[in-house]
Formats: structure tokens, C-alpha cells, sequence
């Protein structure tokens, strides 16, 4: 029996896909069909794809990071990849926002706010994934004995991805122009984007102490958090002073 030639690694095979590399073996030229048909497809299918790696991270993500974790990776989007487009999405959001701040009561402190905001939304992929390699490492400490640093990293990849999406709660109380009702929620934006990595961590580390699974993470979250906003205004500081944009704000909040 005759077999086909893969044309991604040359090996003789059978069947659908090349036993050596997967590839599919009835790969074609490339035509309006594969733009129509093919690439939405493995983008969007419902049963695999990121809107099948969306629903799973909304309903049980600690229980879908352990099986991509285990072997069953298939069904799942790339979790760096997942990342980077949430990421993307959320800091493109946020820079396309009006300028204006419901903060600002005077001119020097709505210039320091939206240049801020700006900055926020122009690096908030490169600032979210390069500090991910220190919460990695700083989980990893509490959580050593169930995963390897690697393992507690992709699991970050997935989860950080999908508190990018929760943080956009923020963005559907711009039209409202009120200060007051725009902390609130950003408050309670903060308290979801918290319950939801320590649900997370519940699930992803099932078999250990509720300590482990609720205090560790809470803890985690926490710290991550507070370092970030730090490292963030740390940045933006740096940044300002190489831009030649100055570093000195007088911030006047005026919330009396």
C-alpha cells in the first residue's frame, strides 16, 4: 500500500496526519479557502481553540490549567499565547480611552495621569509578562512540592491572561463620569481579579491543605499586586526622565 509524502519533514506515512511531525497530509496550496475556512477554524473552533481555553478559564480554571498541565494540551490555546492577546487587548483598550481623568482637579496632575495612562497601555504586555517570571518564582516557594517552576509559570500565563479580561470591568464605567462610582467599581474589580486567582489556585492545588489553597494564594495575590504597581511607577519614572518629559508631578487629587 502506497502512503504519501509529508511535505513538512518529508517522512512517508499514512493516514490523515504524518506519524512523524502531525502535520495534516492533505495540505494543499494555499487558496481562499484556507483564509475563510481553515484559519478561523483553528482559531476559533468551539472545541478547541481560545474560545473553548476562555470557557474553561471562566468556569474551572484550576481544574483546566491541571490537565493541560498533565498531558491533555490538544483542546487547549497556547498559554503564552493566550497572554499576549489579552494582554494586547486589554493595554489597546485602555490607550484608546479619552483623555481625561475623573481624578485630576488641576492641569499638572491630569498631564501626570494621562501620561500614565498612556504609558500603561503602551507597555502593559512587556511590564505584565517580564515580572511573571518573579511571581513564577516567588509561588513556585509556597508550591515546590506539587509543581516544578515551569509548571507554575504556564499556570500564570493562564490565569494572569484572564484577570487581563477581568480588569476591563474598569472600562464600562468611563461613560458615567462619576468619581465615585468608577472607585467603587474599580474596587470591586480589584476584589473579583483576587477572588479569581485564589479560586484558581483552590482548584489547581486540590490535594493539598485549604491553607495551600486559600491563605498561600490570597498571599500571592497580594504581594504580586503591590510589587507590580510599584515596578510599574518605578518604570513610567524611568521612562519619563529618559523621554526628557521630567519626573516632578505635584499630584492633588482634590477627593475632599
Amino acid at each position: 500500500m502506497s502512503g504519501k509524502t509529508c511535505l513538512n519533514c518529508g517522512h512517508k506515512t499514512h493516514g490523515k496526519f504524518c506519524s512523524n511531525c502531525g502535520q495534516k497530509t492533505d495540505t494543499h496550496r494555499l487558496n481562499w479557502h484556507y483564509v475563510w475556512h481553515d484559519l478561523p477554524h483553528s482559531f476559533l473552533h468551539v472545541d478547541k481553540g481560545i474560545f473553548y481555553t476562555f470557557k474553561e478559564l471562566t468556569k474551572r480554571p484550576g481544574h483546566a490549567i491541571n490537565e493541560f498541565l498533565d498531558g491533555r494540551r490538544t483542546a487547549h490555546f497556547r498559554p503564552l499565547m493566550y497572554l499576549i492577546i489579552t494582554g494586547t487587548i486589554t493595554g489597546l483598550i485602555y490607550i484608546s480611552l479619552p483623555e481625561h481623568s475623573l481624578f485630576a482637579r488641576d492641569a499638572e496632575t491630569m498631564d501626570f495621569i494621562t501620561k500614565l495612562s498612556r504609558f500603561q497601555g503602551k507597555y502593559f504586555n512587556f511590564i505584565g509578562i517580564g515580572f511573571l517570571p518573579i511571581t513564577a518564582f516567588f509561588t513556585w516557594l509556597f508550591y515546590r512540592k506539587q509543581r516544578n517552576y515551569v509548571e507554575i509559570m504556564v499556570s500564570l500565563f493562564f490565569i494572569t491572561g484572564h484577570m487581563n479580561l477581568i480588569s476591563l470591568l474598569n472600562v464600562f464605567t468611563y461613560p458615567f463620569g462619576n468619581l465615585y462610582f468608577t472607585s467603587s467599581v474599580s474596587f470591586v474589580g480589584g476584589l473579583i481579579s483576587i477572588a479569581y486567582f485564589v479560586w484558581a489556585f483552590y482548584q489547581l492545588f486540590h490535594k493539598t491543605t485549604v491553607a495551600k489553597r486559600v491563605v498561600y494564594p490570597l498571599i500571592i495575590s497580594l504581594l504580586n499586586s503591590t510589587l507590580l504597581v510599584i515596578l510599574t511607577l518605578a518604570l513610567f519614572v524611568l521612562y519619563m526622565a529618559l523621554t526628557g518629559q521630567g519626573t516632578a508631578f505635584n499630584l492633588n487629587y482634590g477627593l475632599e
